[in-house]
């Protein structure tokens, strides 16, 4: 008796394509209804994600680079270095989340890509107008919602002041105007005069939602990064609400959208805050310090509700790791863990792109893994996991393959 494909039952055949790699997912959608029905449901999209190894990324800073490109380094063993990604010059890589790659453009606009599906959109252009410029603060999954959002810190066009089109400058009363109009204050520091404002975007909607004026920020003060998502909550410990080697660190509720403050490790006492880096530790927050090196200290903010902190544990950086990479002269030494694995495992990145499987119970490193091309422009990292995500947004177009760019912004084209 031969039995076909038909003859399988709705559980056999979900066994059977979350084991697939995910162009053998996207063509199995095209054999029947069922098939589609069955690859293309939340439930089997979100197990497929689950089933699939977590990558470190790494990815060149912006400085006379000439090859823009994002690498995939495995931690499930696979010794080597992939590309992930080639993208075009005004593409500047920020932040993922369930596989979604998201892109910011210019500082004016922001591209979600899913290289697994080969999907890619663009999100609504914020900046000339409204806005002078835009960045990411953070990158997250709104669970009531289902939606992808993306938290934006933007500065807007103060009263009176327009974007001239036909020159690109920013006016006012007719003449060429400060973008970044400041006072100072009594101490002789900069305050913009126009606060920036927090704007959200959403797969849900083409249209951007604003959340108000951003009190307390002073110009002279780094932009923050891509905020850490654990429960729910995005965390930053250097924002320029908290300002500069600040005992708290500022979170935002992406529920309820509200802002507030938090203790920041006892480390924080000593260590300067760009030395301190926050990460999930499977559904913990931690942090690691890096104070003398090559220690790197684990801190765990086990209690949540009682904004307590633990000392995890103390790190020493493998000595591959501690070697200087090719083209870093004037960078001090730097590591941080970036994330947690099972069986208490940290992933630790240290400058040149390094990347190491640190065994915290045993107290030893169990793989140091190649940095690949990007080594040699000075990487940073970032985390990626392939997922069957749509990259896509409600009302603007999706693009499969590359996106449909002006020569102002190239396109995105993957492997």
């Amino acid at each position: 008796m031969t039995l076909g494909t038909d003859d399988l039952n709705d559980d056999v055949l979900t066994e059977i394509l979350v084991r697939l790699p995910p162009r053998s997912v996207l063509r199995s959608r095209a054999v029947c209804k069922r098939w589609r029905h069955a690859a293309t449901s939340a439930s089997f999209v979100a197990a497929y994600s689950l089933r699939r190894p977590l990558d470190v990324i790494l990815y060149p800073r912006r400085r006379g680079i000439r090859e823009y490109a994002i690498d995939r380094v495995p931690l499930d063993g696979v010794d080597g270095c992939r590309r992930l990604l080639d993208h075009g010059r005004l593409l500047e890589y920020s932040a993922s989340c369930d596989g979604l790659l998201l892109f910011s453009v210019a500082k004016e606009s922001f591209v979600i890509c899913n290289p697994a599906t080969r999907q890619c959109a663009r999100f609504p252009a914020l900046a000339p107008t409204p806005c002078m410029w835009v960045l990411p603060s953070g990158f997250y999954l709104h669970r009531p919602s289902g939606e992808h959002r993306v938290l934006c810190f933007a500065m807007e066009i103060p009263p009176r002041q327009y974007y001239d089109s036909t020159e690109r400058v920013y006016k006012y009363e007719g003449h060429v105007h400060d973008p970044c109009p400041y006072d100072d204050d009594d101490d002789g520091e900069r305050i913009v005069r126009c606060p920036p404002v927090h704007y959200v975007l959403s797969t849900g909607t083409a249209q951007p939602r604003r959340l108000g004026p951003f009190a307390g920020f002073r110009g002279n003060h780094a932009f923050p990064p891509c905020g850490v998502d654990v429960g729910g909550t995005l965390h930053w410990a250097r924002h320029p609400w908290t300002g500069t080697n600040s005992p708290a660190m500022l979170t935002f509720d992406t529920v309820a959208e509200t802002f507030r403050k938090m203790p920041m490790p006892p480390a924080a006492a000593t260590v300067p805050d760009h030395l301190i880096n926050l990460f999930d530790m499977r559904g913990t927050l931690a942090a690691s310090a890096m104070g003398e090196w090559p220690y790197l200290d684990i801190w765990s903010l086990d209690d949540y509700a009682g904004e307590r902190w633990s000392h995890h544990a103390r790190v020493e950086l493998p000595a591959a790791a501690k070697v200087p990479a090719y083209g870093v002269k004037y960078r001090p030494y730097y590591g941080e863990a970036v994330a947690a694995l099972q069986g208490d495992v940290l992933v630790l990145f240290t400058v040149g792109g390094w990347v190491t499987l640190y065994d915290v119970k045993e107290k030893r490193t169990m793989r140091v893994l190649r940095r690949g091309d990007n080594g040699r422009h000075e990487p940073c990292w970032g985390l990626y996991r392939e997922s069957l995500v749509p990259a896509a947004i409600d009302g603007l177009p999706c693009s499969p393959g590359a996106l449909p760019f002006s020569a102002r912004c190239p396109s995105v084209t993957s492997w």
